[in-house]
């Protein structure tokens, strides 16, 4: 599917005007609905709240594209990702045999066999997460790219695969998806039938990963419960931004690795059931 996929894409890229002509133009038509049923000063709010959220938006734009442009720093940073942090991971990945052993060779011998079997825990938490997020996010991309495919939407393969990778930020990635995909299909057929299908599509989707796929592939690894999900989404997207996100569910898997150890090792102590005390003494 690659000499597809690129085909989609170059596709896409040639239709990227037409499309945002589309948008503005779907825009404007919203706007002079609304100057027809709202006052003029509710349009007036309107506009200039609209105005207000623009000129911040291409001001961070502009802003970010002179700091790229201007400060050598943040050059300096784009060379680091792109080649120094491949050399780090190289020499990690050869020497981490060797970074493990010295790391347990400095664990407190009284201590040491609980450490490790702590980190194990979490090295399996954590690998448990990523196994049952690619799977998900595999399973989702193929079949967003069989539905879409089947209903006769353009560029459904490139647009599975965007769903497909942004699935593992947990909600936000379906919902560029559909908003992608209602877009497109506006443009396309400019019907209401089409668009509630793709929707359906989409709410289907949603349900099978969120209520199927996740808890089967994803929860039982790391034993998260929805609630707490959508908590550490908030509080770490809250507390660090977009890297908090991505970083949510496996801190939290993490997290509750050690949170359990302290429950158990609480309910295995004297202040949990003072007849222990008794019968260690």
């Amino acid at each position: 599917i690659v000499p597809l996929l690129e085909l989609q894409a170059a596709q896409l890229m040639r239709a990227a005007p037409a499309v945002a002509g589309f948008v503005h133009d779907e825009a404007q038509h919203l706007l002079d609905l609304a100057q027809k049923e709202l006052p003029p000063d509710q349009i007036q709010k309107a506009q200039d709240l609209i105005g207000g959220w623009t000129g911040a938006a291409l001001g961070w734009l502009a802003g970010l594209v002179e700091g790229l442009l201007t400060r050598s720093l943040a050059i300096e940073h784009v060379l680091a990702l792109l080649l120094i942090t491949r050399l780090v991971a190289f020499f990690m990945l050869r020497d981490w045999p060797t970074i493990v052993a010295k790391i347990d060779d400095l664990l407190p011998r009284a201590y040491a066999q609980t450490i490790r079997e702590q980190l194990r825990l979490v090295d399996a938490t954590i690998s448990g997460y990523i196994h049952g997020q690619a799977l998900v996010s595999l399973i989702v991309g193929i079949y967003y790219a069989i539905a879409l495919s089947i209903v006769g939407l353009n560029f459904a393969f490139i647009l599975a695969v965007v769903v497909g990778i942004l699935s593992f930020i947990p909600y936000a990635g379906e919902a560029i998806g559909v908003v992608l995909a209602i877009s497109l299909a506006a443009m396309q057929w400019g019907t209401w039938g089409k668009i509630i299908v793709i929707g359906v599509i989409f709410l289907v989707g949603h349900l099978a990963a969120g209520d199927v796929l996740q808890p089967k592939l994803i929860g039982s690894r790391v034993h998260l419960h929805q609630v707490r999900v959508i908590f550490a989404l908030l509080a770490f997207g809250e507390l660090f931004g977009f890297l908090g996100v991505l970083l949510a569910l496996p801190a939290a898997a993490v997290t509750g690795v050690l949170v359990r150890f302290a429950l158990t090792r609480y309910r295995q102590s004297s202040l949990y059931d003072p007849e222990r005390a008794d019968t260690s003494g």
